[in-house]
């Protein structure tokens, strides 16, 4: 494609709507941001424009040019409010790519970011790459949204082959691409972090901890005052019985959210907890890959935490259907139940030869596969227009015209 590559540039659209996306997306990012072939645009929508929780799309400005930002934060905690900020992204994204024109649109996962930016890109008939599909992950709206995604993708990057064979299961159309999962990337390709450099950058008292990260489940909002409730009892007998300190990251904007920020709140005071809103990937990388292990119903715990050489520790059915290695136990919200697995997963960090295990989501060079695949898409798209350019002048030629 080198005879081409500047003449016949991709316009390509990647949006992030979250902190955790942006950080599984950053290295494609910039990838496609230096590849001679791609004229590259970035839209930033949802969680990233929220003030309440961060507005991390400043820590997106610091590392790349953004084209456009899509409101759509939910109007207040509920269902409701999710479905009217998906509204919103729709007429917002719908507006965005007819303006720009995209040749492609690039999303990650299912949130409601990408489903509104795909399905708008879906209507106007611009093709659109899709990162993860075919997982499963237990939540019926999250699982709802990445197969209503999928069924509209041209470029299908499966993480593992059998989210690809539920893919073609579901009879998807497009090329189906099994890739691994982008978020082992920067693990694979960093340095490992001391514990001591950890410890002073983040302000921790004490020399060892344990990582929280708890979403609220959209499916049962109300449920989640009492599920954090529990986990904050187990997390804190644990870390006192071991002498940790007890790191909380800030969860997502999911309907039910709210409650575990008020109870985050009047954690500020208390001895031990640190919580914090926002963390940049690579300092979140080192705090993970730092602590004794990782609590909560975060993806990271089941796709990454293997690759991180952590245990983890997956609460209640938010992550479910996932697929995962042997080191992510599972609790319901029981206080018992999680001291129990916590306890379990404890173990694994005096068995020094059971992380030598590789993960069932790949080999951390899943960036650069979704970066080549797409290169060669584009360049058979313009092959293909080439080659109908060039037939269309031979007819008309041989019609006794002028080409």
């Amino acid at each position: 494609m080198n005879s081409i590559e500047h003449s016949h540039q991709i316009h390509l659209a990647v949006v992030t709507g979250s902190r955790a996306e942006f950080g599984l997306l950053e290295g494609i990012i910039e990838a496609l941001h230096e590849a001679p072939w791609c004229q590259l645009s970035l839209h930033v929508a949802g969680l990233h424009l929220d003030k309440n929780l961060g507005f991390t799309v400043e820590e997106v400005k610091q590392r790349f040019d953004v084209n456009s930002e899509v409101e759509m934060v939910p109007p207040d905690d509920s269902p409701a409010g999710m479905a009217l900020a998906v509204a919103q992204g729709l007429q917002g994204f719908t507006t965005v790519w007819r303006e720009t024109q995209p040749d492609l649109v690039l999303v990650l996962g299912d949130r409601t970011e990408p489903f509104a930016a795909s399905l708008a890109a879906h209507y106007q008939g611009i093709p659109i790459a899709h990162i993860h599909g075919g997982d499963v992950s237990g939540d019926r709206i999250d699982d709802a949204q990445r197969d209503g995604i999928s069924a509209w993708t041209q470029l299908h990057f499966a993480a593992t082959e059998k989210s690809a064979s539920r893919l073609r299961a579901l009879s998807v159309e497009g090329d189906i691409h099994t890739v691994g999962a982008p978020g082992l990337d920067a693990i694979y390709n960093r340095e490992p972090q001391h514990r001591k450099n950890v410890k002073e950058s983040l302000g921790l008292e004490r020399d060892a901890w344990l990582v929280l990260v708890q979403h609220s489940n959209p499916i049962h909002p109300e449920s989640t005052a009492e599920e954090i409730e529990a986990t904050l009892e187990a997390v804190h007998r644990s870390a006192v019985e071991h002498d940790e300190d007890v790191v909380i990251i800030y969860p997502n904007n999911d309907a039910g959210h709210t409650a575990i920020i008020d109870r985050l709140v009047k954690l500020s005071t208390e001895p031990r907890f640190h919580v914090i809103k926002n963390l940049v990937r690579d300092d979140y990388l080192d705090l993970l890959s730092t602590s004794s292990v990782l609590v909560g119903n975060s993806s990271s715990g089941v796709i990454e935490s293997m690759a991180l050489g952590i245990p983890a520790v997956d609460l209640g059915d938010r992550q479910q259907g996932r697929e995962r290695d042997r080191n992510v136990f599972e609790s319901e919200f029981v206080v018992s139940d999680i001291l129990h697995a916590i306890d379990c997963a404890r173990t694994l960090n005096n068995e020094t030869s059971f992380w030598n295990q590789s993960s069932v989501y790949g080999d951390g060079k899943a960036g650069e596969r979704i970066v080549n695949t797409i290169k060669s898409w584009w360049g058979k798209r313009v092959e293909g227009r080439l080659c109908l350019s060039s037939q269309e002048e031979s007819l008309v030629t041989s019609l006794g015209g002028s080409p």
